[in-house]
This record gives C-alpha cells, sequence and structure tokens, in this order.
C-alpha cells in the first residue's frame, strides 16, 4: 500500500487504520523499529523516547527480559522487578 502523508486528513486515516486493523499496526511498529535499529544514532533516540515517554512499555519489556533471564547474573536490574 503506497501512501502519501501530504494532509492531516490522510494521516488520521491512516492512523485510524492502524487502531482499526492490530495486523497492519504490528507490521507497522515493525517496520519503524528496523528502521531505528539500523542507524545506532536513531537507535539511542527511539530507546531514549520509549523510556522517557513510553514508561509502560519500557517497564514490560524489562520485566519481560528480566522474566526470561531470571536465573542470569547478567541482568540484576531486572531481577528487582520480579520481587516486588
Amino acid at each position: 500500500m503506497e501512501r502519501k502523508f501530504n494532509d492531516k486528513a490522510t494521516k488520521d486515516a491512516f492512523y485510524q487504520e492502524m487502531e482499526d486493523d492490530e495486523n497492519l499496526l504490528m507490521e507497522t511498529i515493525g517496520v519503524a523499529l528496523n528502521i531505528a535499529i539500523s542507524d545506532p544514532t536513531i537507535n539511542v533516540k527511539v530507546a531514549d523516547m520509549i523510556v522517557e515517554h513510553y514508561s509502560p512499555l519500557y517497564m514490560a519489556i524489562m520485566v519481560r527480559i528480566g522474566t526470561r533471564k531470571k536465573s542470569d547474573d547478567t541482568l540484576p536490574c531486572c531481577k528487582d522487578l520480579l520481587n516486588e
């Protein structure tokens, strides 16, 4: 699907499509994250943005990592989350 975002109505329609279609939302997030990880500068900016503006997402990620590595001493920060 090719889309040009020249006006607010087009952007709003795309955002509404993402709200209505979980698969489109997940695909869009995947593409954006792949772009972000391909550039170290953007990678850090996205990480900072998640920590600063999307702390529930950051915490969900950290808990998930901590759960997977519960017995691993390399992530002491996550063990604290699991003991709460």
